[in-house]
């Protein structure tokens, strides 16, 4: 199994893949700093510190290999009401 194989079977599984919560490292940033401006989350994944930042102000560009994990992070900010504050790009590099 390859590397988009794998991750496509990840994402592919009811639920986030890995948890809903932003990373313990952007939860304290976050929480110390403003709630604005322009973040760019590189290789995304399903968006939960994407959706995280957007929540918190910012615009955010995401960026990520897969197409199955943009379209998560498309249900997620569509969810919660964050749409208009994440731009996405589908980046394949394989």
């Amino acid at each position: 199994m390859n590397d988009q194989q794998r991750f496509d079977e990840a994402y592919s599984r009811n639920g986030p893949a890995y948890g809903s919560r932003p990373s313990s490292p952007l939860a304290a940033f976050l929480y110390q700093t403003g709630h604005q401006g322009i973040a760019f989350d590189l290789r995304a994944n399903a968006g939960r510190d994407s959706v995280a930042m957007a929540a918190a102000g910012y615009r955010v560009h995401c960026f990520d290999l897969l197409a199955i994990g943009l379209t998560r992070i498309e249900q997620q900010a569509d969810e919660s009401g964050y749409t208009k504050n994440i731009k996405m790009y589908f980046f394949p590099i394989y």
